[in-house]
């Protein structure tokens, strides 16, 4: 249990990723375009979509293809990131304020590389707290803030 931690989200986490143009049959849903003609359209997603079946997997093996490359430069920064996330959502915990920090950074900086960004950003550090360009919903940050509550109260983290 750590004292200290926070959470974060990657934002449009299955959207960010491409589908090649050859597995695109795979991702097709039949629309009627026209209710009265009968007419159907077909549409061919070119992203990952939320709430297909295999979609959690083709993240998970991306973040894991994307987050090798950093394995040398950010030992301990791959590692939680693999070992602390969960579909698309990162929690991270330490006793020390400074730890946080750099992870947060590292964090930041490795997914941005891959073209992902994180927010939603909550923290019983009051510094590591999303800015305001990084905000969540109002809903979703009192949920996140709540959260950070039971954590502080149990010792959760």
């Amino acid at each position: 249990m750590k004292k200290l931690c926070f959470t974060g989200d990657i934002e449009k986490a299955f959207h960010q990723i491409r589908v090649h143009e050859e597995d695109r049959d795979a991702l097709r849903v039949l629309w009627f375009n026209n209710l009265d003609e009968r007419r159907v359209v077909e549409y061919r997603f070119t992203r990952v979509i939320f709430g297909a079946a295999p979609s959690p997997y083709i993240l998970g093996a991306t973040l894991q293809k994307h987050l090798s490359a950093y394995q040398e430069e950010f030992p301990d920064t791959v590692k939680a990131l693999r070992d602390d996330t969960y579909v698309d959502d990162i929690q991270y915990g330490s006793d020390k304020e400074e730890a946080l920090t750099r992870f947060k950074e590292e964090a930041t900086d490795i997914m941005n590389k891959g073209g992902f960004t994180l927010h939603k950003w909550h923290s019983n550090v009051a510094t590591l707290e999303s800015t305001p360009q990084n905000k969540g919903s109002d809903r979703e940050d009192q949920g996140a803030k709540i959260l950070i509550q039971v954590v502080n109260r149990y010792n959760l983290c």
